[in-house]
């Protein structure tokens, strides 16, 4: 279940680290669907990509009105979300994801007794236990990049 977890808070943190250290396209963001959730269609101010049915992140209930247009970032034509948010909320995205794959990589060395081993036992099970978490992490952002 822990890995599980994991991999899930690795999956939504690494498209906002890529843009909050400067990956990706600008654009506009206009959201035409407030049903289900915040959607619409993003154009790249470059003029790059235009990418037609997107979640749009970061925008409040009052934010996301059809016909909306804001700025926003999108990783690449591939990606699935456009956000709507500055580059601190950026930054608090994609910590908090990461802080909670280190804390799950900490509670899967505790629940897995790692540490009761002894000698270069425990620095194998632990590594190994910290390992798994960062190589779901780095497959992720891999993936988004």
């Amino acid at each position: 279940m822990l890995a599980l977890a994991t991999t899930f808070f690795a999956w939504v943190s690494a498209e906002p680290f890529w843009l909050a250290v400067g990956h990706g396209r600008i654009g506009t963001a206009t959201v035409v669907a407030a049903d289900d959730g915040c959607r619409g269609f993003f154009i790249a101010a470059d003029g790059s990509f235009l990418a037609s049915d997107v979640d749009v992140r970061g925008l409040g209930p009052s934010g996301c009105a059809s016909g909306a247009k804001v700025t926003a970032h999108m990783v690449s034509d591939r990606a699935g979300q456009a956000y709507a948010s500055t580059t601190l909320g950026l930054h608090l995205r994609w910590l908090t994801g990461m802080a909670l794959v280190v804390l799950s990589g900490l509670a899967i060395v505790w629940l897995t007794g790692a540490t009761r081993f002894s000698g270069w036992r425990r620095g194998v099970a632990v590594g190994l236990g910290l390992a798994a978490p960062a190589a779901a992490t780095i497959a992720m952002l891999t993936a988004t990049f």
